[in-house]
């Protein structure tokens, strides 16, 4: 071969593997991302005080999502195609009972999912008449704290809620004042802050003078895995056998009662 030809075939061959380069940039993957969902509590309009007669609100931030479809217990409610992702429940949606929720987000051909349990009414949620589970968590000092040792043979309202929830602040000074009422009688009034970030909680309830006890759940490893609670607020009163007596979600107005109360504390 000629000097002038085995040029010819090294431009050639160049000129081949470029165009595979090129041809292999051009078969990347350009579909859109899979959707992120960062799910929110489902949370309980204030202004009413019994749980079937409200309206659940349920929402989700989402990036990179062309769609969002809610199923109710395995059926359709809507797809939404466009933000904010948001549904509202009707009370006559959820019947009484214990109900499934799931989110699927599509983009493209790929999709996130997230399923969210609620129960509605006391009788039914699995932890009334059985054990509180037991939990580890950090007070505002950041002192490691174990439930059960906390709470000793008092009975105990335990409280659910976070800083960016209006309904839990509404809540604050009803629990102050059933910690100012029966604390003294020996009942544990223990709120659990279940967000990220314990600044917040803990700057509120130090403007706000709350006097009871507050632990700092950061990782959310309490409130939904254990108590399989995921409204907020929600409240559960333990006796001294450390059983859950009664339950109750939303702003805390009569659904626990103070002859619920004074009960718990007689028992011995």
């Amino acid at each position: 071969m000629t000097r002038y030809g085995t040029a010819v075939m090294s431009f050639l061959f160049i000129l081949i593997l470029c165009s595979g380069l090129l041809i292999g940039c051009s078969d990347e993957d350009n579909s859109p991302a899979a959707p992120s969902l960062t799910p929110e509590i489902l949370s309980v309009s204030p202004d009413t005080e019994v749980v079937l007669n409200n309206e659940f609100q349920l929402s989700v931030t989402a990036e990179e999502t062309e769609s969002m479809s809610l199923f109710l217990d395995g059926d359709l409610i809507s797809t939404l195609e466009e933000s904010p992702w948001s549904w509202t429940i009707s009370p006559d949606t959820l019947a009484s009972g214990d109900h499934e929720f799931t989110i699927i987000a599509m983009a493209g051909d790929k999709q996130a999912t997230f399923t969210r349990w609620v129960g509605t009414t006391n009788e039914d949620t699995p932890l009334v008449g059985m054990p509180a589970p037991d939990f580890r968590l950090v007070d505002a000092d950041g002192n490691s704290v174990l439930f059960s040792e906390l709470r000793g043979n008092r009975p105990v309202l335990l409280n659910f809620w976070a800083a960016w929830c209006p309904p839990c602040r509404e809540e604050l000074p009803l629990l102050q004042a059933v910690h100012d009422t029966y604390g003294a009688l020996g009942l544990l009034v223990l709120t659990v802050d279940t967000e990220d970030e314990t600044a917040n909680g803990q700057q509120m309830l130090q403007d706000g003078g709350y006097t009871f006890d507050a632990l700092y759940d950061m990782h959310q490893r309490v409130q939904w895995p254990m108590y399989r609670e995921y409204v907020l607020p929600t409240n559960l009163l333990i006796g001294r056998d450390g059983v859950v007596v009664k339950r109750g979600i939303g702003v805390f107005t009569g659904y626990i009662s103070d002859s619920d109360i004074e009960a718990v504390l007689v028992e011995r």
